[in-house]
């Protein structure tokens, strides 16, 4: 059997929509961007949401009509070509096995400071443990990562009301240091924490009643996310100014620690930082195991990946996904990792809006506008990236085609 079960409701889809982005981005990749753009990260944090929202909605036109796992290497499969299709799940692989170990890292930046602990060690843990718990199926994993999001948005809520009466507005002066190249800069990098909201769409086969559910919350995880973003960020530039923000990201892993106030907040955070960054990792893995099995039941990857046990996992595809990502823990950069996801989940997502443009007018949730701007996003932010992650995503762009020239012509070869 390789087919899998529609066990996840409406507040089970917000829950891992919320798990994918309330982690690293927040936690984390604030405090670089502040770095890249000054305080006017928050521009940087609304213009990458609005991108976001805007593919996110053609992400969800897409997967009303195919609520398949997949995501967009299904979407552009079936609208465009198999070719456009192996290579959106290609990248979103690079993307999100990136992802993923600039998380990991984050969370044993957090927790190593929280408990003395081997950082290092600590990733690796989290890594073993997340994909031990998606073998069991996608129910149980659900019911942890709601937990995990619901601990992680109470610890961002207590530094946000802490830190408020400490904001002083002489933190946001000069506003935008590095002007626009830095504001676009920071927004092409934050864009990847947005980005988890297409873990909503990548479970369509997954999701009770999708026409309506996968609109629904996939709209609502954004909203929530970008909310606390926003106050989050804001309220820690205001605190310590953004220079020493940026410089706690860079020297310690752990930014907001620096800017939280009294010791219970700070312990408060260590904690809601783990449980986040756990949460997150859980979903990135998810999110990577279900594309491979897609790719695998659709040629592209061997067809070993596409085993389901009896809890309706894709346990093969996961176990691969972990040993991977914990390869990748050794790189041991998060701001590395995390430009890399940039580029090659940016070009992923400029394949999900060509694919919406594709769709016939009864099949749309929205008019075409929003997919040219979605598209038009994920080609100015892509060509803001630094050129060294540049090349790289281009290595990895080659890398693809060569596998889907070697892999497909041995496999034409054998079913002759």
């Amino acid at each position: 059997m390789n087919d899998l079960k529609r066990v996840i409701g409406p507040v089970g889809a917000v829950g891992f929509g919320l798990g994918a982005m309330v982690g690293t981005g927040v936690f984390v990749y604030t405090g670089h961007a502040a770095g890249m753009a000054g305080p006017a990260v928050l521009l940087s944090l609304a213009l990458a949401g609005v991108a976001a929202a805007c593919n996110g909605l053609s992400s969800a036109s897409l997967a009303a009509v195919h609520p398949r796992s997949g995501g967009t290497y299904e979407y552009a499969s079936r609208r465009l070509s198999p070719w456009a299709g192996f290579l959106a799940g290609w990248l979103f692989l690079a993307a999100k096995t990136t992802s993923a170990a600039a998380t990991a890292l984050a969370f044993g930046a957090y927790a190593g400071a929280a408990t003395g602990l081997p950082p290092l060690a600590l990733s690796g843990a989290l890594a073993v443990a997340a994909t031990l718990l998606l073998l069991f199926g996608l129910a149980r994993a659900g019911l942890v990562n709601l937990v995990l999001v619901a601990l992680s948005v109470a610890a961002l809520a207590a530094f946000v009301a802490t830190g408020l009466p400490r904001v002083s507005a002489g933190n946001f002066a000069p506003f935008a240091p590095r002007g626009a190249a830095g504001v676009l800069s920071a927004a092409a990098f934050l864009f990847v924490a947005y980005a988890g909201y297409g873990r909503i769409a990548t479970l369509g086969e997954e999701i009770e009643n999708p026409r309506r559910n996968i609109p629904l919350a996939l709209v609502a995880a954004l909203a929530v996310a970008a909310v606390l973003y926003l106050a989050v960020t804001a309220t820690a530039v205001g605190s310590i100014g953004a220079a020493a923000f940026a410089r706690a990201a860079a020297t310690t892993g752990a930014p907001l620690e620096a800017a939280a106030g009294p010791g219970w907040v700070k312990a408060a955070l260590a904690f809601g930082a783990a449980t986040a960054l756990g949460s997150v990792f859980l979903n990135l893995l998810l999110g990577l195991s279900r594309m491979a099995f897609a790719m695998a039941r659709g040629g592209d990857l061997p067809g070993a990946l596409a085993r389901v046990n009896a809890a309706s996992s894709p346990f093969a595809a996961a176990l691969a996904a972990g040993i991977l990502v914990g390869g990748l823990i050794l790189v041991r950069d998060v701001r590395k990792l995390a430009s890399v996801s940039a580029f090659t989940v940016l070009v992923y997502y400029g394949l999900t809006n060509l694919a919406a443009l594709r769709l016939a007018r009864e099949e749309r949730l929205v008019h075409p506008a929003v997919a040219w701007a979605g598209l038009g996003f994920c080609l100015s932010l892509a060509a803001a990236i630094p050129p060294r992650e540049l090349a790289i995503g281009a290595g990895i762009l080659a890398a693809g085609a060569l596998w889907k020239s070697i892999f497909g012509s041995a496999r034409a070869g054998s079913a002759v």
